[in-house]
């Protein structure tokens, strides 16, 4: 899935971790600079099949 998303032009990073001894993956793309790259970037990944859900990132204060 990394690879297919980087092949659309994104930015990918995948996160792993453990859940009652199952391995699940994320994978997250970003981050957007605008809240306009993020919508086309949605679009593009909704076009191609992905779903997708919004997580925004919390800001160190």
């Amino acid at each position: 899935m990394r690879a297919q998303i980087i092949l659309l032009g994104q930015a990918v990073q995948v996160e792993s971790g453990t859940v009652k001894d199952d391995t699940w993956y994320r994978v997250l793309v970003g981050p957007f600079s605008n809240r306009e790259q993020l919508t086309a970037a949605q679009k593009m990944l909704a076009g191609s099949g992905f779903n997708n859900l919004l997580l925004q990132q919390r800001q160190s204060r």
